[in-house]
Protein backbone atom coordinates (compact mmCIF):
# COMPACT_ATOMS: atom_id res chain seq x y z
CA UNK A 1 0.00 0.00 0.00
CA UNK A 2 1.35 3.41 -0.86
CA UNK A 3 1.67 6.00 1.87
CA UNK A 4 -0.45 9.09 1.87
CA UNK A 5 1.34 12.11 0.39
CA UNK A 6 4.27 13.19 2.55
CA UNK A 7 3.53 10.39 5.07
CA UNK A 8 0.83 12.48 6.70
CA UNK A 9 -2.64 11.76 7.99
CA UNK A 10 -5.25 13.18 5.67
CA UNK A 11 -8.27 14.97 7.10
CA UNK A 12 -11.62 13.81 5.72
CA UNK A 13 -12.38 17.38 4.66
CA UNK A 14 -9.39 17.20 2.33
CA UNK A 15 -10.59 14.09 0.49
CA UNK A 16 -14.37 14.30 0.56
CA UNK A 17 -14.35 15.68 -3.00
CA UNK A 18 -11.62 13.31 -4.24
CA UNK A 19 -13.53 10.36 -5.70
CA UNK A 20 -10.40 8.27 -6.31
CA UNK A 21 -9.13 8.68 -2.74
CA UNK A 22 -12.55 7.92 -1.27
CA UNK A 23 -12.84 4.80 -3.42
CA UNK A 24 -9.42 3.60 -2.23
CA UNK A 25 -10.27 4.25 1.42
CA UNK A 26 -13.61 2.44 1.12
CA UNK A 27 -11.95 -0.53 -0.58
CA UNK A 28 -9.30 -0.76 2.14
CA UNK A 29 -11.88 -0.53 4.92
CA UNK A 30 -13.98 -3.19 3.21
CA UNK A 31 -11.00 -5.57 3.24
CA UNK A 32 -10.34 -4.84 6.91
CA UNK A 33 -13.99 -5.34 7.86
CA UNK A 34 -14.18 -8.67 6.00
CA UNK A 35 -11.07 -9.89 7.76
CA UNK A 36 -12.25 -8.67 11.18
CA UNK A 37 -15.57 -10.50 10.86
CA UNK A 38 -13.79 -13.69 9.79
CA UNK A 39 -11.21 -13.37 12.54
CA UNK A 40 -13.91 -12.88 15.19
CA UNK A 41 -15.59 -16.05 13.91
CA UNK A 42 -12.21 -17.87 14.13
CA UNK A 43 -12.18 -18.40 10.36
CA UNK A 44 -9.01 -16.41 9.68
CA UNK A 45 -5.65 -16.04 11.36
CA UNK A 46 -2.60 -13.91 10.54
CA UNK A 47 -1.32 -16.38 7.95
CA UNK A 48 -4.68 -16.31 6.18
CA UNK A 49 -4.66 -12.52 6.39
CA UNK A 50 -1.27 -12.33 4.71
CA UNK A 51 -2.47 -14.69 1.99
CA UNK A 52 -5.68 -12.74 1.41
CA UNK A 53 -4.45 -9.18 1.27
CA UNK A 54 -0.71 -9.33 1.80
CA UNK A 55 -0.16 -8.00 -1.69
CA UNK A 56 -2.18 -4.88 -0.86
CA UNK A 57 -0.17 -3.94 2.22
Amino acid sequence: MKNFPNDRVIDFCEVKNDDKMLKNIKEYLSHMERFAVGENAKVYDIQMFKGMIGSYI
